[in-house]
This record gives C-alpha cells, sequence and structure tokens, in this order.
C-alpha cells in the first residue's frame, strides 16, 4: 500500500510530500480540514514544519507511508510535542529508506 493516498490519512498517519518545497520529506499527519477523503490534510515534522507552523496539504500531493502503531499513538496523545514527532518522523523515514 506504500506510495498509494488510498488510505485515510488521520492522525498518526506518516506521509512523504511529493510536490512543493517540502518534496520527499517525511511528515506526520496531525489533524484533517473536513470529513471526506479529499479534505486537506494538517502535517507536520517537528523540525521544518513545527507544530505552531503547521502546513495544510492537499491529500493528493502526499505519498502513504504508514500509521504510526498504537503504542506510539498513545505516547504522542501524552506527549504532543515538536521533538515526539519529529522521532516519529525521522524513524519512518529511515525505515521506508531501506525498505
Amino acid at each position: 500500500m506504500a506510495g498509494k493516498t488510498e488510505a485515510r490519512l488521520e492522525f498518526g498517519t506518516v506521509v512523504r510530500s511529493k510536490t512543493g518545497r517540502d518534496k520527499k520529506r517525511v511528515f506526520l499527519v496531525i489533524g484533517t480540514d473536513g470529513e471526506n477523503d479529499t479534505a486537506p490534510v494538517i502535517i507536520a515534522n517537528g523540525t521544518l514544519r513545527k507544530i505552531e507552523d503547521r502546513k495544510h496539504k492537499n491529500p493528493a500531493h502526499l505519498e502513504y507511508l504508514g500509521t504510526i502503531v498504537e503504542s506510539e499513538r498513545k505516547e504522542l496523545e501524552a506527549n504532543f510535542t515538536n521533538s515526539k514527532i519529529a522521532e516519529i518522523c525521522l524513524k519512518h523515514d529511515i525505515c521506508n529508506n531501506f525498505a
């Protein structure tokens, strides 16, 4: 399923940008702007795009990389910080480079 945006992009989904200045960077979906699958999603990576400066991006411009595991999701909800988001993005970026 990697490389497709058919998966529901929701909180905890790890994506890679396919277009724009942030092309090829890994982000974490931290929210959505609407209920349908074509509504923009809100992304951050903890470094370039911090929580305070999050980005709204069209799902068609994102590549689905995976979803964080439930234990990471609970930890992120309890400790919602830029450093935790950066840690998750880095981990998934490294994993996908070797896949």
